[in-house]
């Protein structure tokens, strides 16, 4: 998800008083090899198995993300599917320790700080080009739409005056577009480590101030740490564009290795009433995890020495920390929290403030507050979402903000999964809502003149135009039971199709501008927000040595299989921060898991609750070996 504020290098309360001094010098240095930059492109020549040292450019320009993983015919002793093999000899590379040592925090500092500096002074460098000329085709796009509406105005009069006014230049629009997007492109991957980096350095700089809560310095390099590979995932996943039909033969046999051995892989060590009662014993207690709250010091989380005199009962009933970024504590679930409309209300304050801090949105509407109950109601094609195996579009509310459309029987499926997460302790979501019988979701395409200004893009004017552009589409979706009803929108029939409209929606989503367009209703869809006030980033690390000993993720594993998840990979979790959320003041960073369509149903569909079968041997989601000594899943 794009990040639309500009993130400046800012000290804070004495955060970063190192960090600023060279960033002018930097910033000059920078414009000397701009044109080297710009020609290679995202990422550099370095390899991720050596160390660093000293930085002199960023990281996303710096590293070969290529070299994350084996190539063809090479190996690695993971091969779990993760998206970056190597990301722990990455770490080791740096000297970086899973553990949360003093030295690790004093690295992932330096390293981040550093990275930050660099990454600040690109985003800005590109921002400032980037604004210029999106500020100029801004214009143009303006003269463009008033054009085009005078010409509606006058076929409705009548008047001869029709053609005199000179259609402003598309082509120079075009041109304009040109020049800007892949200057966005640069600014936005930047500007990613940025809004990441900043709230992690608080955190490190917070844990730097109390060396002795062995808790929160070890809580801070995890974090780090998570975002570095979030950060890396996220860009190698982008130059990657996601399709899965351009697999080499590694990538495809660990897919199919994944369901042909997902129940042993899933295997589960089961205790019994009698077994719940001995001691972990030290042996077991390495494998234990090492994240959980010492509940005599709150300040330090339970080591292995302790863990091998207690239970595996008393070891089940240690919690987490209460700023764990996956999971609610017991005692917050003991108060039953509203999570998801928590996050409901976070995002429409958020996008209230955006809105309301436009002087002349303000000066027209003092008193708006955004609903995304409102918004969701008449959505406008934006283009085929093409990273996805289900089908998917882009589409935009009246007030510019992003959503996602879906069809198919996940359609229905993500939004229950997505609760029924919430419910059991996760402490984020995305906003899913399903929508049957054309009941909201009201879908309006493309006029003829954004389809000639957004030439790259899938714009189809018609509901034929629509069926034949998904039916064409990686998805090979037919789209025509998925329709409730479709028409024109006219003068005569505005008021009454476009009910729905926010009487605020901005100047290109207004009732005049929709005259002549087509509308679509379906009968089964689901819709997704993707507000750019949800600062959202790549996949979290579920095979990484990091990840290895973590309670939420293995509360998550026993959550996937519950809810018989099939599609549970590293690139359907999230990582997020967030600001003021939740009752806790100031950042949190949060880890979720994204896209459960493929649940509540089995390999071949989604859904189908009553195939969810238990103590059925192997043809079930969940099951005890003859032993009773391990339970299987085959999620």
């Amino acid at each position: 998800m794009e990040v639309t504020k500009k993130h400046k290098a800012i000290t804070q309360n004495g955060s970063y008083p190192t960090l600023l001094g060279g960033v002018r010098i930097l910033v000059l240095s920078f414009f000397f090899g701009l044109i080297f930059v710009c020609g290679r492109g995202f990422g550099g020549d370095h390899s991720v198995t050596s160390s660093l040292g000293k930085l002199t450019e960023p990281l996303a320009s710096t590293i070969n993300f290529s070299t994350f993983n084996p190539g063809e015919g090479e190996s690695t002793k993971q091969n779990l599917g993760e998206i970056l093999s190597l990301f722990d000899q990455f770490l080791k590379a740096q000297q970086i320790s899973p553990d949360g040592t003093p030295e690790d925090l004093d690295r992932l500092y330096a390293l981040i700080s550093r990275d930050f500096i660099f990454s600040t002074a690109r985003e800005d460098f590109y921002d400032d080009l980037y604004d210029e000329i999106d500020d100029k085709s801004d214009k143009l796009a303006e003269k463009l739409e008033d054009w085009e509406d005078d010409q509606r105005d006058a076929d409705k009069t009548g008047e001869a005056r029709k053609n005199e006014k000179q259609k402003p230049d598309l082509g120079a629009y075009l041109g304009l577009r040109t020049q800007a997007e892949p200057l966005k492109a640069q600014r936005n991957q930047y500007r990613q480590y940025v809004a990441f980096e900043k709230p992690t350095l608080t955190l490190l700089n917070e844990a730097r101030r109390y060396p002795e809560n062995l808790r929160l310095r070890q809580e801070a390099c995890n974090v780090a740490i998570r975002n570095l590979y979030s950060l890396f995932a996220d860009q190698f996943l982008g130059k990657k564009d996601f399709d899965p039909n351009e697999r080499n033969r590694r990538e495809k046999s660990l897919v199919i290795k994944a369901f042909l051995f997902k129940a042993q892989r899933n295997r589960t060590r089961f205790y019994d009433d009698r077994e719940r009662g001995v001691l972990v014993g030290r042996w077991a207690a390495k494998r234990e995890a090492t994240n959980l709250v010492d509940p005599s010091r709150s300040d330090r989380f339970v080591g292995p020495e302790i863990l091998a005199k207690l239970s595996h009962e008393e070891v089940s009933r240690l919690d987490i920390s209460p700023t764990n970024p996956m999971w609610h504590t017991h005692e917050v679930m003991s108060k039953r929290p509203d999570t998801w409309s928590e996050i409901e209300r976070f995002v429409e304050k958020k996008v209230t403030q955006e809105l309301l801090s436009k002087k002349s949105f303000r000066k027209d509407y003092p008193d708006f507050s955004y609903s995304l109950s409102a918004a969701r109601r008449v959505l406008f094609w934006d283009d085929i979402k093409v990273t996805a195996t289900s089908p998917k579009a882009d589409v935009r509310d009246s007030f510019d903000q992003e959503w996602k459309i879906k069809w198919g029987e996940e359609s229905v499926v993500e939004p229950v999964a997505n609760r029924l997460r919430l419910l059991a302790g996760s402490r984020f979501s995305d906003l899913c809502y399903a929508d049957i019988c054309g009941s909201s979701h009201l879908l309006i395409l493309p006029s003829a003149l954004q389809r000639s200004m957004n030439p790259n893009k899938v714009m189809p004017l018609t509901k034929s135009e629509f069926l034949r552009e998904m039916s064409a589409s990686r998805y090979n979706f037919n789209a025509e039971p998925f329709i409730h009803s479709s028409g024109v929108i006219t003068e005569s029939n505005a008021d009454e199709i476009l009910a729905g409209l926010p009487l605020e929606a901005m100047k290109p989503f207004r009732k005049k501008r929709l005259i002549g367009r087509t509308w679509i209703r379906f009968r089964e869809s689901m819709v997704e927000a993707k507000h750019d006030v949800i600062n959202s980033g790549g996949p979290v690390s579920t095979d990484s040595a990091v990840a290895a000993r973590d309670r939420a993720l293995r509360q998550a594993m026993v959550v996937s299989f519950w809810t018989a998840d099939v599609d549970v990979k590293e690139d359907n979790h999230r990582a997020v921060w967030v600001r003021d959320f939740g009752g806790y003041p100031g950042d949190q960073y949060l880890e979720y898991f994204h896209d459960p369509g493929s649940s509540l149903g089995g390999l071949r569909r989604s859904g189908e609750v009553n195939k969810l079968h238990y103590r059925s041997g192997t043809g079930g989601f969940l099951w005890a070996d003859a032993s009773g000594m391990s339970v299987y899943s085959n999620s």
